[in-house]
């Protein structure tokens, strides 16, 4: 009796223990939670002043840059000799630079689509072709005219019939350097919704608002919870649409919960025996992991411990299985990129060995092109254009092109060597419809063009021909490039596609002629993979016949905004 009323005591003893345990950690649990709460709801306002502070900085940073464009295109010699030259020849010549320097201007600053210029005579010079609505506000919330309306203005234009999209327009004079008077306006445009693009947040809704009460986007009347002055009396507007912390009391609900009945579970389950079996194969698990560190070993093995920690020593043993097949399959990637990066280092240091200056250079052929029309030489005018045409296809960033793009560069290279050779060449070109906006790497089709033309029509002074088709096969793309020329014999043969094969290197770039066949294989394969890339076929006095080979890419962003 004594030692069942003992047990009981104790049983008793324990609940009682256990129950006061849980009190207290439910106790801690709830102000925990109360101090979590109350640190999210601070947080959660502190992020919303931060995130709106951001923005209008963001705003305000981008009516700078505007301000810094118009003094940049005030302080330009061409722009100032544009604006003051009376002689319309004399300007005509000028405009030509002016032409290329807002066109720089425009691919310089993203939120800029488009450029006006208003003379005190009322007129307006673009090149941008700008919605006539938009001249037309501009004129009728600013005096262009009036040489003494000397007010930097920010406005913001609703949508109309002829735009689909709320505008915002940058409004400035131009000054002499020479005098300091006001030779003109300019005005800079572009979309509204691309101003506030890099501002926007997903719990903050942000309202653009200009001095004429002009507000984007629309609304009549908005509560805001904050606001903020920006430059030219424009102001901008948070609307908070969600909570960065999820500070719900359900969330909280249920967290304490769980964490109770994980704490009544633990204090039950707690015990001397169970401790030792459960750390002891932890432990033994450990200690191998530290042999795994160390190089060791390469697997864990454990011979007790239970279900649990089997598999979890089998997962332990596949993720290291796992971490070394990625480390050699990065291996292999980080050798593609490096070629990649070589090839793609060796042609700009090819490119860059073969151009003066970019925008110097195909100015000087513009320049050419109208003198040649100026004195009646429409010959020269073509050649000039051409060439500025493929020189500035070929020195542009982007390392893709649409196909049809592609095909225009290579038939003005043939027009460029027709007028050289006295029209020696004849060319034709097929391009299913289908193709023309799927993206291929730039320049890969006139460099093979170049190699027929220099090394197949040598001893042929007329008949040469040379035919470009492009079609589908399956859901690859083939490039068909073939010449009657005198092809090549078959170690030549051998010999090229051997060397066509070899990684991309300054040796091979030497022997291969650079950016020849090598240069345009090895940059389908680095791109595409190995099944992709050029093929050649050729026979002595049969001409040569290649094939470039990569997949289609119907559904790309560029090809569905062709």
């Amino acid at each position: 009796m004594k030692r069942r009323k003992m047990r009981h005591s104790v049983f008793w003893q324990l609940i009682i223990l256990l129950s006061g345990a849980l009190i207290v950690l439910m106790l801690i649990l709830s102000i925990t939670l109360l101090k979590v709460h109350a640190r999210q709801v601070r947080a959660d306002r502190e992020y919303f002043q931060i995130e709106t502070q951001t923005i209008a900085n963001s705003l305000e940073a981008k009516l700078q840059e505007f301000k810094v464009v118009v003094a940049q295109l005030s302080e330009n010699n061409l722009m100032q000799a544009f604006l003051t030259e009376q002689n319309t020849l004399e300007r005509w010549r000028y405009s030509q630079y002016v032409q290329d320097l807002l066109r720089i201007l425009l691919s310089n600053n993203s939120q800029i689509l488009s450029v006006d210029l208003f003379w005190l005579d009322g007129k307006r010079y673009t090149i941008t072709n700008t919605d006539w609505q938009l001249s037309l506000a501009v004129q009728a919330a600013c005096d262009v005219s009036d040489p003494e309306d000397v007010e930097v203005r920010f406005m913001l234009i609703r949508p109309s019939k002829s735009m689909q999209y709320s505008r915002f327009a940058y409004v400035a004079p131009v000054y002499s350097l020479d005098s300091g008077a006001k030779l003109a306006t300019v005005a800079l445009y572009g979309t509204c919704g691309r101003l506030t693009d890099a501002g926007m947040d997903e719990c903050v809704q942000t309202y653009l608002m200009d001095s004429w009460g002009n507000c984007y986007p629309e609304a009549d009347s908005v509560a805001w919870d904050a606001q903020a002055q920006l430059p030219y009396d424009a102001s901008v507007g948070f609307v908070r649409t969600s909570a960065y912390v999820d500070v719900s009391q359900n969330q909280y609900t249920a967290t304490a919960v769980v964490l109770a009945a994980v704490m009544v579970l633990t204090l039950i389950l707690t015990g001397g025996l169970l401790i030792h079996q459960l750390t002891h194969p932890v432990l033994t698990m450990f200690r191998q992991m530290e042999m795994v560190k160390r190089g060791a070993k390469n697997s864990v093995q454990i011979t007790s411990g239970g279900v649990e920690l089997a598999s979890l020593c089998d997962g332990i043993n596949e993720m290291l299985e796992t971490i070394e097949q990625r480390n050699r399959e990065n291996m292999q990637v980080q050798d593609q990129l490096y070629q990649a990066e070589l090839a793609r280092v060796e042609a700009q240091l090819y490119a860059l060995r073969n151009q003066i200056n970019p925008h110097f250079l195909y100015n000087t052929l513009q320049t050419v092109r109208g003198m040649a029309v100026y004195h009646g030489v429409p010959e020269i005018g073509r050649i000039a254009t051409n060439m500025a045409y493929i020189f500035r296809y070929a020195v542009r960033e982007e390392p893709m092109a649409q196909a049809r793009e592609e095909m225009v560069a290579a038939r003005k290279f043939v027009e460029i060597m027709n007028a050289r050779q006295n029209g020696k060449y004849v060319y034709s070109e097929f391009l299913d419809p289908a193709l023309e906006c799927s993206m291929v790497p730039r320049m890969i089709v006139q460099p093979v063009i170049e190699n027929s033309i220099k090394y197949a029509f040598e001893a042929m002074d007329e008949g040469a021909r040379i035919s470009v088709k492009w079609y589908r096969e399956g859901e690859d793309v083939l490039i068909v490039l073939e010449d009657n020329g005198c092809g090549m014999e078959e170690k030549v043969l051998e010999a090229l596609i051997r060397k066509m094969q070899e990684p991309f290197s300054k040796a091979t770039a030497r022997e291969s002629g650079g950016l020849g066949l090598h240069n345009i294989h090895q940059r389908l394969r680095l791109r595409y993979g190995e099944k992709y890339g050029a093929t050649v076929e050729s026979r002595a006095g049969a001409g040569t016949r290649v094939v470039l080979r990569m997949p289609g890419n119907s559904g790309s962003e560029e090809e569905r905004s062709c």
